[in-house]
């Protein structure tokens, strides 16, 4: 593996070099130094194409969510159809069975809704 070179130790030859330029080292540790820039490149790269594969899994994930919501919020409307289809042929027990059903999904539905939007400004302020 070629050597690579510490900060510290750049820095150590650049001040040598250039105290005393006669007396110079740090040509002898070009190549370490390009070693060590490209391997640094390298796995900016990486990191580059992993943030960007995040990026697009979490833009999936949010327009999932969003589209889970709007069928949760579209069942809560069959739930509270159906409940007052029941009430009006007075079958309370079913009509209430499908309206506290329809409140308790819609309660849940709207947490989900704000975590969803939590996560979207969370994204772009850390984006920022």
């Amino acid at each position: 593996m070629p050597e690579r070179i510490s900060i510290s130790d750049f820095v150590v030859l650049t001040n040598n070099d250039m105290s005393s330029p006669g007396n110079s080292h740090f040509q002898s540790k070009m190549s370490d130094c390009r070693n060590t820039v490209s391997t640094v490149e390298e796995s900016l790269e990486m990191d580059h194409t992993t943030l960007q594969r995040m990026k697009k899994m979490i833009k999936a994930i949010h327009t999932s969510g969003l589209s889970h919501v709007e069928n949760k919020e579209q069942y809560v409307e069959v739930l509270e159809n159906l409940g007052n289809s029941h009430l009006t042929q007075d079958n309370n027990e079913v009509s209430t069975g499908f309206l506290n059903l329809a409140v308790f999904t819609r309660e849940v539905t709207a947490l989900f809704k704000n975590l969803v939007r939590k996560e979207e400004r969370s994204v772009e302020e850390k984006g920022k």
